[in-house]
C-alpha cells in the first residue's frame, strides 16, 4: 500500500489543513526598516506607524534593523509591536 492509498495518511492531511486553516500563525517577528517614522517589514508587509499599535516602551527606544515581535489580532487587520526580540 502506498501513502497515496492509506486512508490515514490522507485523513491526516486533511486534519492537518483544517487546523492550519483554523489556528493561523498570530505572531511574527519583524524587522524595524524605518526609525522616525516606524516602518516595520513582517510577514512580507510593510507597515508604517499609523498602522500598528506600538508597545509605549519601543516609541523612543528602537532603531533600523531591531527585530521586534509583532501579534496579529484575530481578524488579521491590525499589528500589535510587543517587544524587541534578540
Amino acid at each position: 500500500m502506498t501513502n497515496a492509498d492509506n486512508p490515514f495518511i490522507t485523513l491526516a492531511k486533511i486534519i492537518r489543513t483544517q487546523a492550519e486553516l483554523n489556528n493561523p500563525t498570530t505572531f511574527f517577528i519583524g524587522k524595524i526598516i524605518g526609525a522616525n517614522p516606524i516602518v516595520v517589514e513582517v510577514a512580507g508587509i510593510v507597515l508604517k506607524q499609523n498602522e500598528i499599535l506600538i508597545n509605549e516602551k519601543l516609541v523612543d527606544s528602537h532603531a533600523v534593523d531591531d527585530d521586534v515581535l509583532m501579534l496579529m489580532s484575530n481578524d488579521k487587520q491590525r499589528f500589535v509591536m510587543v517587544c524587541k526580540v534578540v
